[in-house]
This record gives structure tokens, C-alpha cells and sequence, in this order.
């Protein structure tokens, strides 16, 4: 198994610039990054005629990851009762494979990974030379003129006559292609109002929920179709299609993840001011919102494979903070 934390890393090679204009109201960074990992430990496959075993651990894989970091700071508005400022930030970052073991071999796949809960030891990702860690390595799913997947039917990609592993292909990866994240403040004379968010862009989640749950064959041991995943209704698939890219869903989303809103009560009370107390009542929501095209739980999922996520809970806070 190939493992990333064992290489060696070479000398990164960074760029940045910061930058401010309008006497610091616009204020911001870019940073350009390139970084290559070398030495990485995995197990390869030894040429024929080799003394050793079959298989080799040994320390061979190298990784590269490159990629930019962007950061805008503005203050919109400076007045003696009203300031509001905002504030963005964007991360691109690619990462690739270049080289897994020691002689080239067209037949060698990579490194399966990415277990999935249906079945045992079943894998739907790979690190794979020229491709990002974690790719995603599935069958192309058929469809029928309704455009509902056709039951174990997939592309004969090699075009050899049958379907077979030879026909599985590089698939998305689950690391977003964007990240960005935005914040905003507003004051106006003792209220107080502050938002934060981010955006997940190009990143690809494994239904796992689904492709072992939403089946009919499950019905023989619970007995009632209530308890099938919704996604049953789409494919109608009476056996699991584990490999189906069917699965394989976009999960880019815009969250919300905080509100705060806050209210100095110093000029309501002047006791307080007299007493030397700044007393501040404020409200909170946590994760507040999530917009995205995927019906799973949660889009932001860790690995890119969705089995077993427990749900973020929306929180709301109500708070007084006193300073003497």
C-alpha cells in the first residue's frame, strides 16, 4: 500500500506578493507554490526473473503538488457610525503522481484504495501514475432512453467484446479543483453584524449510502422497502453495482457556517459606562445553510467516500460578554 507521510520532501518553491492600496482599505496576497514529494513508500510488482519475492516495499513513488493562494481584504466603508468590511480567499492546488514504481509497466493500475462498505475489501479509488491521489477508478455506467442506468450494462471502453477490470477507467477525484471562503462585518453605531462561508468547487463523492443500500435484493433480509435508500426509485437495480460511476457524484456546495449578530448595550445602560463594563449581547447560528446538487448528508466529505458521515448539527447561541 502506497503510503504519502513516508517521502522525502525537496525543497518547495514558493512566489508570493502582497499588496495594499487606498491607504490599506484594499489589502491582499498571492502566494504560487510547486512541491515535490520523493521516496514515497509502496508495494510494487518485481520484474520476471527477479530473486526477490513477487512484491517489494520499498521506498520509489514520487508525488508533485502545485498550485496558488489568493487573499482580498477590502474595508467598503469607514464612517464614524458605519464600517463594513469583506474579505475572500481562493485556493487552487493540483496534485499528481509521477512515478509509483521502479521500471515502467503498462499494465500496472496503482495502488487500490478507498474501501467501501458493500462487500469485502472492495475498492473504488486508485493512486495512479499521472493522476491525483485518491482517483476514482469505475465503470462507465449505461443508460437507457429514459436515462435510467441499465443493471450491470457499462462501456465497453477497450472495445474488446466483453466487460471486464481492463475496462474500468481514471475517474474524478474528490479534492475540490476550487476553495474559496468569504466573510463579511458590518457595524452600524452599537449593532454589529458578521457572516462566514465557503465555496467547494469540482470536488466528487462516492455514494457508498446508495450503491450498497438502494437495491432490492436487500429486501429478502429487512423486509420492508421503507428501509431502501430513496436512490432506489432511480436505478431499480435488484443487485449491488458497487463499480458503477452511476455513484460517482458531483458534491460541489456554497455553505454558510456562521451569523453572528451582536448589540454593544453600553449606550443603552450608561450605568455600565460609569462602572468601567463593556457588556455585549450577541446571537450565533452555526452552519447555517448548504446549497449543492447532492442529496447525500453532507457534500463535504473526507476521502470522497460517503458511508458513514454523522450529520453537522446547526447550532444557535445566545451570549453575553462583559469586559471590565
Amino acid at each position: 500500500m502506497m503510503k504519502i507521510s513516508n517521502g522525502k520532501k525537496q525543497r518547495p518553491i514558493n512566489a508570493g506578493l502582497d499588496f495594499g492600496f487606498f491607504k490599506g482599505r484594499l489589502s491582499g496576497s498571492v502566494d504560487v507554490y510547486y512541491r515535490k514529494t520523493n521516496d514515497l513508500i509502496n508495494t510494487i510488482p518485481t520484474p520476471a526473473g527477479c530473486n526477490y519475492t513477487d512484491r517489494l516495499l520499498t521506498n520509489v513513488g514520487n508525488l508533485e503538488n502545485k498550485g496558488v493562494e489568493f487573499t482580498l481584504n477590502a474595508v467598503a466603508i469607514d464612517k464614524k457610525n458605519l464600517t463594513w468590511e469583506v474579505g475572500f480567499n481562493l485556493t487552487q492546488n493540483t496534485n499528481k503522481i509521477t512515478k509509483l514504481t521502479s521500471y515502467d509497466d503498462p499494465n500496472y493500475v496503482g495502488v487500490e484504495t478507498g474501501g467501501i462498505s458493500g462487500g469485502v475489501g472492495n475498492n473504488v479509488q486508485v493512486h495512479a501514475v499521472g493522476h491525483s491521489l485518491n482517483t476514482f477508478y469505475l465503470y462507465e455506467q449505461k443508460y437507457d432512453e429514459n436515462g435510467t442506468p441499465i443493471e450491470g450494462s457499462y462501456v465497453d471502453r477497450n472495445k474488446d467484446g466483453s466487460i471486464t477490470i481492463a475496462d474500468k477507467y481514471y475517474a474524478k477525484k474528490p479534492a475540490p479543483d476550487l476553495f474559496m471562503g468569504y466573510s463579511s462585518s458590518l457595524r452600524y453605531r452599537d449593532f454589529d453584524l458578521s457572516i462566514s462561508g465557503r465555496v467547494s468547487l469540482g470536488n466528487y463523492v462516492y455514494d457508498d449510502v446508495s450503491s450498497n443500500g438502494a437495491r432490492y435484493q436487500n429486501l429478502t433480509t429487512s423486509g420492508f422497502l421503507m428501509n431502501l435508500p430513496r436512490d432506489i426509485y432511480n436505478t431499480k437495480f435488484v443487485n449491488q453495482q458497487f463499480w458503477s460511476d452511476y455513484y460517482l457524484k458531483d458534491a460541489s456546495f456554497l455553505k454558510l457556517d456562521n451569523i453572528t449578530l451582536g448589540c454593544n448595550m453600553n449606550n443603552l445602560i450608561p450605568a455600565l459606562s460609569k462602572a468601567k463594563i463593556n457588556l455585549r449581547l450577541f446571537t450565533s447560528v452555526q452552519n447555517v445553510f448548504t446549497v449543492t446538487s447532492y442529496k447525500g448528508i453532507d457534500p463535504e466529505v473526507d476521502g470522497g467516500i460517503d458511508n458513514a458521515i454523522y450529520p453537522r448539527p446547526r447550532t444557535y447561541v445566545l451570549g453575553l460578554s462583559a469586559r471590565f
